[in-house]
């Protein structure tokens, strides 16, 4: 994570926070992208051809409650 915001010139903060990013634990990713879906009304995901069999499985997981 240090490299990549060394190379945009982003605090790791920002850049975990930054919409256009997913990282993380299975658990860090699914909290992101309900936070999203909250704050900004994001419901559509753009993903990465060589993301999309680590993601796909946690798809399904979103619509769990969180309790």
């Amino acid at each position: 994570m240090t490299g990549l915001s060394t190379e945009l010139n982003m605090p790791v903060d920002d850049l975990l926070a930054a919409p256009f990013l997913l990282m993380g634990s299975d658990g860090d990713i699914l909290t992101a992208i309900r936070q999203r879906q909250q704050r900004w009304g994001i419901n559509r995901l753009v993903i990465r051809e060589d993301a999309i069999d680590k993601l796909a499985p946690l798809l399904p997981r979103l619509h769990e409650t969180t309790e």
